[in-house]
C-alpha cells in the first residue's frame, strides 16, 4: 500500500531517556572497573605469600635489607665467596620474606547501606503509542486554537482560490476542479493510488507532502466563504469522497450520512488502507474552514457505529478517538461523542448478548431436533425388529404348525397302513383256516 499524503504522527522521541540510561549504565560499569581493579590488586598482594628467593644485585641493596652478613659497602670479593649466604657472583641467597599483605577492607555495616542512597531505575524510553498520543493532542489542539502560532507566518498566495474556482490546474495531476468531479468520481482504483490531489481537493493551513499545492491562507478562506460555488464544490468533493469510503451524504444541512451503493468494498477498503485515515483527518480540517463544521459530527457518529456495533470498521476506531473527534472545534460535541462511544458500547454489549442468547437458543433447539429426530430413528428401528421378530414367530408357527399337520398325517398314515396290513394279515388267515376245513 503507498505511503500517505499527510502527516499526523512522528516517531518517538527516545534520546533524552536513552541518554540517561545509558550515562547511568556507564557509570554503572566504572563502578564496576574500580572494584575489579581494587580485587586484582589484592589477590596480587596475596599471592605473593609464597616462600621465593629474592636475588641482590648491589651491596647498596644488601645493606638496605639489613641481612647482618657483617659486610660493608664495597667488601672484599674473597670475603664474599667464603660467606655461605652468597653465590659466587655475588648474589645473595637469603629467602627474604614477603611484605605483609594490606589489611582487609573494613567490613560495611547495616548502617553503612542505609546511608547510602538508592540507586534510581531508569525511566523507560517513551512508546509509540505514548508520543503519538501526545502528538495527535498537540495537533488538534493547534487546529482548534485556530492555529495562532502561524498566522503571522501565513503567505498570501491564492492558488487555493483560484482552483476552487475552476481557473487553476491542481499538479501533478493537472486537472481542473470539475474536470475531477466529472471524471474521477467513481474511479476507485485511481482515487486511491493518486496522493497528490488530496492536497488541492481539501486544503488545510498546514503543509502536506505535495508541495506543488500551497498551504491554505487565512486571506484565502475569507474568499471562498463569500464564493457560493466554491463552497459547492467543497460539498461535491467531500460527496466524492464519501462515495470513495462506501458512504452516502442524506443531507446537505443535516449531514447525516449512511452505507452507500458500494459500502462493502469501501468499508474493506478503509480497513485495509489505513494511509485513508489521514486523509479523512485533513478533510474533517478541511469542512471546519469553510462553515461546514456540522457535516463532521454526523460522519464521526456514523464510523462509530459502524465501528463499534456493527464491527465493519473496527480498524478506523483508534483514529477516530486520537484525531477525527479531537477535530471537533465544539467542546461540547467531544463530551457528547465520549457520551455517545459509552452508549454505542453498551449497546455493542448488549447485541452480543442477544446474539448469544440467540445462538444458544438455536444450538439448544438443534439439540432438540437431534433427539426428537433419535428417538424417531430409535422407534423406527424398534417397529421394525419388533415387525420382524413377529414375522419369525408368526413363521415359527405356522412352521411348527405344518410340522404337527405333517407329523399327524404321517401318523394317520402309518395307522392306516398298519390296520390294511392287520386285516390283510387276518384275511390271509382266515383264508387259510377256510382252505383246512375244505
Amino acid at each position: 500500500m503507498s505511503s500517505s499524503t499527510d502527516v499526523e504522527m512522528i516517531p518517538p522521541e527516545g534520546g533524552g531517556v536513552e541518554g540517561a540510561e545509558s550515562s547511568t549504565t556507564g557509570q554503572a560499569d566504572t563502578t564496576t572497573g574500580e572494584a575489579d581493579t581494587d580485587t586484582s590488586q589484592a589477590e596480587a598482594d596475596t599471592d605473593t605469600g609464597e616462600d621465593v628467593p629474592m636475588e641482590v644485585d648491589s651491596d647498596v641493596n644488601k645493606a638496605e635489607l639489613g641481612l647482618g652478613l657483617g659486610l660493608a659497602s664495597g667488601g672484599d670479593k674473597d670475603d664474599r665467596e667464603s660467606d655461605a649466604n652468597w653465590d659466587a657472583a655475588g648474589k645473595s641467597t637469603v629467602a627474604v620474606p614477603p611484605p605483609p599483605p594490606p589489611p582487609p577492607p573494613p567490613s560495611a555495616s547495616a548502617s553503612d547501606y542505609q546511608r547510602q542512597p538508592p540507586r534510581k531505575k531508569p525511566s523507560p524510553p517513551p512508546s509509540f503509542w505514548t508520543n503519538r498520543t501526545s502528538y495527535s493532542q498537540r495537533d488538534t489542539q493547534n487546529y482548534r486554537d485556530g492555529y495562532q502560532g502561524q498566522r503571522k507566518e501565513e503567505g498570501h498566495g491564492t492558488q487555493n482560490v483560484e482552483f476552487y474556482q475552476n481557473e487553476r490546474r491542481c499538479q501533478p495531476d493537472d486537472m481542473l476542479i470539475d474536470e475531477i468531479h466529472k471524471e474521477w468520481w467513481g474511479d476507485y482504483r485511481l482515487l486511491e493510488y493518486r496522493h497528490g490531489y488530496i492536497q488541492w481537493l481539501f486544503p488545510i493551513r498546514e503543509q502536506g507532502l505535495n508541495y506543488q499545492a500551497q498551504k491554505l491562507n487565512q486571506r484565502e478562506i475569507e474568499i471562498i466563504r463569500g464564493d457560493e460555488k466554491a463552497l459547492s464544490r467543497i460539498l461535491t468533493s467531500y460527496k466524492m469522497m464519501l462515495d470513495f469510503y462506501g458512504m452516502e451524504l442524506i443531507s446537505d444541512t443535516k449531514g447525516d450520512v449512511m452505507r452507500g451503493r458500494n459500502w462493502e468494498r469501501g468499508f474493506d477498503n478503509l480497513n485495509h488502507s489505513m494511509h485513508n485515515y489521514l486523509r479523512i483527518t485533513r478533510i474533517l480540517k478541511c469542512l471546519g474552514e469553510f462553515d461546514y463544521e456540522h457535516l463532521k459530527a454526523p460522519f464521526i457518529r456514523f464510523v462509530l457505529r459502524e465501528a463499534i456495533v456493527e464491527r465493519t470498521l473496527s480498524r478506523t476506531l483508534d483514529s477516530c478517538k486520537n484525531y477525527w473527534i479531537q477535530v471537533l472545534r465544539s467542546d461540547e460535541e467531544r463530551k457528547d461523542m465520549t457520551e455517545y462511544i459509552k452508549k454505542l458500547n453498551q449497546e455493542q454489549k448488549e447485541k452480543r448478548e442477544n446474539q448469544k442468547r440467540i445462538s444458544d437458543e438455536k444450538i439448544e433447539r438443534e439439540k432438540q431436533l437431534k433427539k426428537e429426530k433419535k428417538r424417531e430413528r430409535e422407534k423406527e428401528l424398534n417397529d421394525k425388529k419388533k415387525e420382524e421378530n413377529d414375522k419369525k414367530k408368526k413363521e415359527k408357527e405356522e412352521n411348527d404348525k405344518k410340522k404337527k399337520e405333517k407329523e399327524l398325517n404321517d401318523k394317520k398314515k402309518n395307522e392306516k397302513e398298519l390296520n390294511d396290513k392287520k386285516k390283510e394279515n387276518e384275511k390271509e388267515l382266515n383264508g387259510e383256516e377256510n382252505d383246512g376245513k375244505t
